[in-house]
């Protein structure tokens, strides 16, 4: 089977890119750094292995996103998601939306009693309804 010029071309095509979210005051509202790990204190960030690897005992990964211009009126959210295998797609492990944030880094928290399955995650920050930014993380065994 072939495929026409046409559908290639449609299918094939780049998803135009999102206008910076807007927070209170029409400010535009990006994301200038994404840091993932276990610790957070006085803005540095510490643990994980090259900021995405985790090992499964690492009952709390923190996603610190750098803020440019924070609104306290714009609503953040931190979309965790785990890659099924077995179902061959993505499942939504955990949501969790902030507001009345107003320092230049906000703070998105994944916890667990238990150890992770080992596998491929992400997580999304959204501000405002839109999609900003994502980051890949893999949970594995290590030495």
């Amino acid at each position: 089977m072939s495929c026409s010029p046409l559908w290639f071309a449609l299918a094939n095509r780049s998803a135009p890119s999102e206008p910076a979210a807007r927070g209170g005051g029409g400010m535009g509202i990006n994301i200038s750094k994404i840091r993932l790990g276990t610790e957070y204190n006085n803005g540095e960030v510490k643990g994980g292995y090259g900021n995405q690897v985790f090992r499964p005992k690492d009952h709390t990964i923190l996603c610190v996103a750098s803020i440019s211009n924070p609104s306290a009126d714009a609503k953040y959210k931190f979309v965790w998601l785990y890659y099924d295998a077995a179902a061959r797609g993505e499942k939504t492990v955990f949501e969790q939306e902030l507001t009345n944030q107003t320092d230049k880094d906000v703070v998105g928290t994944l916890s667990s009693k238990t150890d992770w399955p080992l596998g491929h995650y992400r997580v999304e920050i959204w501000v405002d309804g839109r999609r900003l930014q994502q980051r890949p993380m893999t949970i594995m065994n290590g030495d």
